[in-house]
């Protein structure tokens, strides 16, 4: 009887762990399809992946008039052009946008200060990256952006004395990124993003994949980014092997208690 219950039990451990083991690398599969890269505070880079990207021409772009409300954002090195989801405003830095990083100091948009999330549709590209600054500084505030294809950056914190912070994406399933949402904390009242740019050309030479943590703190004593005025993928892995733990505990107290019952 006791052999009769081992062979009972054994060969249900052994299609749960099966079954465990498939959704998780399903999960892996689906979560590596389209990497997230953050580029902290440092310039953007000249490859992103195995992707080489080219910005945005900043010529149009420096053209708009600052406090100009716009819904296309010129410059994009493959047609068609950038269009957000609602109106944003162009600001410069030093001139209607206090700060940013790594020394850049042509346009941004501003979203003035609407509630995020805002949705980005762009050119279908392999890679992308686009920086965003908290509108609020003085602490950090969790940033999040997303693209179609399901790559997430998770929240980030961003904080805007210490400079904008860098979210680019590849993809490595053949698909495209055409659309990138960008959400951030409602007490950050609002974001400006600038310095986009996209491929789909193979790079000589693929980069790295860095994961450059932006500053968090930077003092500042509260304040804005805006002058004049004050105040702001592969997630399903852990839930798969808890679930699958759960599951063979379960399966290995059948067997012990049938065991049990046999002797």
């Amino acid at each position: 009887m006791r052999r009769l219950a081992n062979l009972r039990v054994r060969p249900r451990m052994s299609v749960a762990l099966m079954l465990a083991l498939a959704a998780t690398l399903s999960a892996a599969r689906a979560g590596a399809s389209v990497v997230f890269v953050n580029l902290g505070t440092a310039a953007p880079p000249s490859t992103v992946g195995m992707f080489a990207v080219t910005p945005y021409s900043l010529d149009q772009q420096t053209a708009i008039p600052n406090l100009t409300n716009v819904s296309v954002i010129p410059g994009s090195p493959i047609a068609p052009d950038t269009t957000t989801s609602f109106p944003v405003q162009k600001r410069t830095v030093g001139d209607g946008w206090t700060s940013w990083s790594h020394g850049y100091t042509g346009p941004v948009f501003f979203t003035v200060p609407i509630v995020p999330p805002l949705m980005l549709t762009i050119a279908p590209a392999k890679a992308f990256y686009v920086y965003v600054e908290p509108a609020t500084f003085g602490q950090p505030f969790a940033v999040t952006v997303t693209t179609n294809a399901g790559g997430s950056s998770g929240s980030v914190l961003v904080d805007a004395a210490g400079g904008a912070t860098g979210f680019a994406f590849y993809t490595t399933a053949g698909e495209s990124i055409t659309s990138v949402t960008i959400d951030a904390d409602s007490a950050a009242q609002g974001f400006a993003f600038a310095e986009l740019g996209l491929g789909n050309s193979a790079a000589a030479t693929p980069s790295p994949t860095p994961t450059v943590a932006p500053p968090s703190g930077g003092g500042g004593g509260g304040g804005c980014s805006v002058p004049g005025t004050t105040r702001t993928s592969a997630p399903w892995l852990p839930v798969f092997g808890a679930i699958a733990l759960w599951g063979l505990s379960r399966l290995a107290a059948g067997g012990r208690r049938a065991r049990s019952g046999d002797e």
